[in-house]
């Protein structure tokens, strides 16, 4: 039967588990690739988006071209996989 201290202690388990494996999967040389990679980019471009799939990307990609240009229209090609999204 579950109390109120081993529910908290489970609980601070897990999240003590999940935390520790966000850190892990963070690579150490991602920042350095990020500073070569926007040393090569033109003057405007100056900030790197790391992101976790093709449909993280695509999506990011449509929310900063929307904020850009205040826009709603997209062109996508047919037949073609762009990921899947909550959008």
């Amino acid at each position: 039967m579950w109390d109120t201290v081993s529910i908290r202690g489970a609980a601070a388990t897990e999240t003590d588990d999940a935390a520790q494996y966000e850190h892990a999967v963070i690579h150490e040389h991602l920042s350095e690739y990020s500073e070569r990679l926007i040393a090569m980019l033109p003057e405007p471009l100056s900030v790197v988006y790391l992101v976790n799939s093709g449909s993280e990307a695509n999506e990011l990609a449509w929310r900063l071209a929307q904020a850009h240009t205040i826009g709603s229209d997209v062109i996508v090609l047919d037949c073609a996989y762009h990921g899947n999204t909550t959008r």
